[in-house]
């Protein structure tokens, strides 16, 4: 009886000690999963865990470094086309007679993924591309990698960029038409002359300086600010974000869903219309300036002010629509729930 006994003990010892044990290990996988996924989201991968806790590589990382360096004669080329993934684009003028490409950085990692350029001359277009190796890759990467490309100064038909994850700076460009594209990145332009700009970012902020053309720029999230832009015509679009346009000339078309507007006109001879979802408009125009105003904020609790004298044709709480001087250009302004500003 007393041998039952014992064994009866021993074995409810044996299964206190497995659930514990069972308990124990779980609890460390589920640590081990999570701290995986957040180290992934910061490009670390300390364990050589995947998200499930099972191993994917422990090696140590190597540093490998890039330099690549090509050049192209110009004459032939029209058209310059780039298009990369990861790594950042930044194009200067150059006082050289080639078009220059330099790849470089540095890439840590315990994979294969090294990036290379890839590039092709067709005679009228430059072709320049980052590639990786063909295959998946696992474990830990972590890169720094950009294009310099230096262009002389000539006058190009058209250049256009594509950066998935990277961001876009122009110094000092002379072209027809430019485009650039980026999924999750900036764009910084900083003296630059067009016929026609075309400028789109996803995920990232978009800057002008010292720019002249036509203009049409646009951002899912992130603000657009253009300083010093003398253009033809504009249209800018944030749909969360901010709309800044300092020294400004031009008819100007502009759109926020949830941002502030604020436009500083250094000449105005052009039409305006701009419209707010969620957000105040304020706009600078020469005390000399003459317009038909049409003004409109949606919200009861929202103003619409204005400096210059105003021959009313028709106003209420919430709509202001008249002529200041010989009402030579037209301004729309518009706003769902924001203050309009109109000042000198």
């Amino acid at each position: 009886m007393k041998s039952n006994i014992n064994v009866r003990n021993l074995v409810v010892i044996l299964l206190i000690v497995m659930v514990v044990s069972f308990g124990i290990g779980g609890s460390m996988i589920s640590t081990y999963r999570k701290q995986n996924v957040l180290n992934s989201q910061r490009g670390w991968n300390l364990f050589g865990l995947n998200e499930f806790g099972i191993t994917t590589n422990r090696g140590n990382l190597e540093k490998h470094i890039i330099d690549e360096e090509k050049t192209y004669p110009i004459e032939s080329v029209k058209k310059i086309e780039i298009r990369t993934s990861s790594p950042s684009v930044n194009v200067f003028r150059s006082d050289g007679e080639e078009i220059r490409v330099h790849f470089h950085g540095s890439v840590e990692t315990n994979t294969g993924n090294i990036p290379y350029m890839h590039s092709e001359d067709s005679g009228n277009k430059l072709s320049i591309e980052s590639r990786r190796p063909s295959g998946s890759f696992s474990g830990t990467h972590r890169e720094n990698v950009k294009f310099d490309i230096y262009l002389p100064e000539t006058h190009l038909e058209e250049i256009e960029i594509t950066s998935s994850s990277g961001s876009v700076s122009i110094n000092e460009m002379l072209v027809q038409k430019m485009s650039i594209r980026t999924s999750s990145g900036s764009i910084k332009i900083d003296q630059a002359l067009t016929e026609m700009t075309t400028l789109r970012a996803s995920s990232g902020s978009i800057s002008l300086s010292n720019f002249e053309g036509q203009l049409q720029a646009e951002t899912s999230s992130g603000s657009i600010r253009v300083d010093s832009g003398k253009t033809t015509k504009t249209y800018v679009r944030a749909s969360s974000g901010s709309v800044s346009l300092i020294n400004f000339s031009g008819e100007l078309q502009g759109e926020t869903s949830s941002g502030s507007i604020k436009v500083e006109y250094e000449e105005f001879n052009d039409n305006v219309n701009l419209r707010a979802t969620s957000g105040r408009i304020q706009l600078k125009l020469p005390k000399d300036a003459s317009f038909r105003i049409y003004a409109e904020s949606r919200s009861s609790s929202s103003k619409i002010d204005s400096q210059f004298p105003i021959l009313m044709t028709s106003s209420s709480n919430r709509v202001i629509e008249g002529i200041v001087g010989d009402g030579t250009n037209q301004v729309n302004l518009q706003t769902s729930s924001g203050s309009i500003n109109i000042y000198h």
